[in-house]
């Protein structure tokens, strides 16, 4: 069973109307501007973009359900909660398309955008996303994601494009079990200690590292289609980043 999508990304200094390129570059040039990092294998806080982006799906999960959840987050509400533990990474949540939202981050603190992101767990508790697959739910993740695809992703910071975006896939990994009263719960509909250990995600992350302090406005955009599973927070986000 599955789905998710959201929105971000940095400045670098280019001439007059020339993009953003280049996932990981870096400009020493221009003062206060961070580095842009979406290589999957990259290596950020101590982290590589492809296991943050697990840990996003596995925290999320076990965050408690309500109107406003890491995964549903129309306001950013979601967010203050969800990062309340302080730490280097910001995380920041996911929202339906079409909505403008704030967010509040620390100097200092590097922030995760997924841009746009689909996840597939299957497993015994867990209704299928292919019904009446024959196969271990392994291959069936597999399966489902085979033929999942985002298309037409985009992403501006502060009205300038960034080029050379990658795709992380995760492969299979566990997101933890299903906790009493969770968004796991929630979402799957599946029993208080309901095994997440076959889970797959698929899609866009960027870190910004050492973002300046000010206002920063993100654009993205996305569209998604899978033969198994839907996806209705793709689309156009505007996030607004408040580095204080």
């Amino acid at each position: 069973m599955a789905i998710r999508t959201s929105t971000l990304k940095l400045p670098t200094h280019t001439t007059q109307d020339d993009a953003l390129t280049g996932p990981g570059r870096n400009d020493d040039d221009v003062p206060g501007v961070a580095r842009i990092i979406a290589e999957p294998d990259e290596r950020v806080d101590g982290l590589t973009i492809r296991q943050w982006a697990e840990n996003y799906l596995t925290a999320a999960f076990a965050t408690p359900d309500g109107p406003s959840n890491p995964l549903h987050d129309p306001t950013g509400s979601a967010a203050v909660a969800f990062n309340s533990g302080g730490g280097k990474m910001y995380f920041i949540t996911e929202a339906p398309k079409g909505l403008t939202r704030d967010f509040n981050v620390a100097h200092g603190q590097d922030v995760l955008l997924p841009i746009a992101f689909a996840e597939d767990t299957e497993g015994p508790g867990i209704f299928p996303s292919i019904p009446g697959f024959n196969g271990s739910p392994a291959a069936e993740v597999r399966r489902v994601m085979a033929t999942s695809h985002f298309d037409n992703v985009t992403l501006t910071v502060d009205g300038k494009p960034v080029n050379d975006l990658e795709e992380t896939r995760t492969g299979i990994f566990s997101a933890g079990e299903v906790q009493a009263g969770s968004v796991a719960q929630d979402f799957f509909g599946a029993a208080t200690g309901t095994s997440l250990g076959t889970t797959a995600l698929e899609g866009y992350f960027v870190v910004f590292k050492g973002l300046s302090a000010g206002t920063h406005t993100i654009v993205s955009t996305s569209s998604f289609s899978s033969q198994f599973i839907g996806n209705s927070a793709v689309g156009s986000h505007t996030d607004i980043i408040h580095v204080t």
